[in-house]
């Protein structure tokens, strides 16, 4: 029987947009400016939230090390979180408009 999997990078908890242990990034309000892997299973990508909705876009490299692309739009239960996530090469950026610290900066 063939059953249809999620691939690990389009899952929310698999984004590799925003800022994680080790990276180098800084965070004003709700802006956030990162830097972080070159390259590895994402690229280039990007993730928009939308009261509703969320929308995934991919590009790197799979687990063979061949190119890849993977994209996701996906309808969920509202929320009042908007936001926007971006990755080129090692640059992350991000606008996030949920409750954040006022600044915040981390090595």
């Amino acid at each position: 029987m063939l059953q249809h999997t999620v691939p690990q990078i389009l899952r929310p908890q698999g984004i590799r947009l925003t800022p994680k242990k080790g990276d180098k990034y800084l965070k004003i309000a709700c802006l956030s400016f990162g830097l972080g892997e070159v390259l590895g299973d994402m690229v280039c990508g990007g993730m928009q939230e939308c009261f509703c909705f969320r929308n995934v876009s991919a590009c790197g490299l799979n687990g063979e090390n061949c190119p890849s692309q993977l994209a996701s739009c996906e309808g969920r239960m509202p929320n009042a979180k908007f936001a926007e996530y971006n990755k080129l090469f090692c640059l992350k950026t991000g606008c996030d408009l949920e409750f954040a610290p006022l600044f915040e900066c981390k090595k």
